[in-house]
């Protein structure tokens, strides 16, 4: 949005307002300042559009799911409008009515829905993909008896527990849930009609006029509910602060962030066999519906996770693209062979690897026909930032762990213990053998004369 817009106001002046014919000079002037202006029949019902915006991001710019939601809105008459008024770039001011029952109506398209068809599946880039979608109002001019400028609100009913069912993120300092809508109602010789509309963000437009700036406006015009950037240098109450010390570009759209993961099979060691192949699960618990890729193949969250089975040989991995934010990952590799294996864990970047959980506690290794994993890690875990609405990060993000089983020459030892029982009979024979002998010429030594 650009920032001259935001400081201007409609040239639409309280003498326009009320004379009964809108000239064509009035009408070009009311264009120029970013009003929308209606062209058609004045006097009939306009249908207009107002958009809604959600914002992807993928770390990798990878191609993800979009989330699954609907929002929707609601409209109704302003009532605290007592002392609001419109001021123009020329200094003229006209006081803002409050609206109308069913002057503004919610139209037959009255939610935005994503994904929309066709869009299920969205490049995401690391610094946002915005979606849009629209809703509709329907203006009546019948339902008003004077011309005016009229005020309504507009609000954004989803709850935040939707948002968080599908993984949106929204900022609770940035994000405002209503827009305003003033309606532009002429007479025209005793015809009412719709000259235009204007939407903004916030409820308060308002003047500040001094000598120095006779016409600054407070809020800022936008299109709907969409991926703007308010200027809090104009409305510091945007911020959620009232410190004097506005913030800028405050963003004002939902975001969905997503990660990518990917888990690593390595074998490793002089007496190991890297033709064998070790059984992974890969389970991503999150909530039911959201979906992700596992090696370019559909995911979906189904009774609270998704399981991914896959064995893996040496150098071979298992892939995960777009797992939502909320979600949260565990891998276990089974161990078929006859081999017994020390599983070491190594991550990507600079994160720390888990720790094993070996299931044959006593061996401490992956033997035969038991499991090496490691606990349930929130996917958020594996991002640097602070928090995910912070995070824009790069490829070498692209979290892998990757599991190295290591089977290193037998030790020699093994044989002598191998030995050692035929060694033990050995001994006793020739034991038996000499005592025999002994005692032979004992007996022969009572029996010579």
């Amino acid at each position: 949005m650009k920032k001259n817009l935001m400081k201007k106001m409609t040239a639409f002046t309280a003498a326009v307002l009320m004379t009964s014919a809108i000239g064509l000079s009035a009408v070009t002037a009311f264009a120029d300042n970013g009003v929308t202006v209606v062209t058609q029949d004045k006097t009939a019902s306009q249908t207009i559009q107002i958009e809604k915006d959600i914002v992807l991001y993928n770390p990798d710019g990878a191609t993800v799911y979009v989330p699954t939601i609907t929002y929707n809105y609601s409209v109704a008459p302003e009532e605290s409008v007592t002392g609001s008024t419109i001021t123009d770039k020329e200094g003229n001011t006209v006081k803002v009515k409050a609206g109308v029952t069913d002057g503004v109506t919610m139209g037959t398209d009255s939610t935005a829905v994503f994904p929309k068809t066709g869009e299920e599946k969205f490049a995401a880039s690391a610094t946002g993909t915005v979606l849009t979608d629209t809703f509709n109002l329907v203006i009546d001019p019948e339902k008003f008896d004077a011309a005016g400028v009229y005020r309504y609100i507009i609000t954004e009913t989803t709850g935040t527990d939707r948002l968080t069912a599908v993984g949106m993120t929204r900022s609770s300092n940035d994000y405002v849930s209503t827009r305003t809508l003033d309606v532009y109602i002429e007479d025209n010789n005793g015809a009412i009609g719709v000259v235009g509309y204007v939407l903004s963000v916030g409820t308060n437009t308002t003047i500040n006029a001094n000598s120095d700036n006779p016409a600054t406006t407070i809020t800022g015009k936008t299109t709907g509910f969409v991926q703007d950037y308010i200027d809090k240098d104009v409305d510091p109450e945007l911020d959620g602060t009232t410190t004097g010390n506005p913030k800028t570009d405050k963003k004002l759209a939902d975001e969905y962030y997503t990660y990518n993961y990917k888990v690593t099979k390595v074998i490793t060691g002089n007496l190991s066999d890297k033709k064998e192949t070790f059984p992974f699960t890969v389970t991503v618990k999150g909530n039911n519906g959201q979906k992700f890729t596992a090696d370019g193949q559909e995911a979906a969250i189904a009774s609270g996770e998704k399981v991914i089975k896959k064995p893996l040989g040496n150098n071979e991995s298992i892939e995960l693209i777009g797992i939502p934010a909320n979600a949260s990952i565990a891998v276990e590799e089974s161990n078929p062979n006859p081999g017994t294996y020390t599983v070491s864990l190594t991550e990507a970047g600079e994160i720390t690897a888990p720790a094993v959980v070996y299931s044959d506690t006593t061996a401490k290794k992956l033997t035969p026909n038991n499991t090496a994993s490691f606990a349930e890690k929130k996917i958020s875990e594996y991002v640097t930032a602070a928090t995910p609405a912070n995070a824009l990060l790069d490829k070498q993000n692209l979290k892998a762990t990757v599991f190295t089983n290591d089977l290193q020459t037998i030790s020699p030892t093994g044989v002598v213990l191998m030995a050692a029982p035929y060694a033990i009979m050995l001994g006793a024979a020739v034991f038996f053998i000499v005592f025999s002998l002994r005692r032979r010429r004992d007996e022969e030594a009572k029996n010579t004369i």
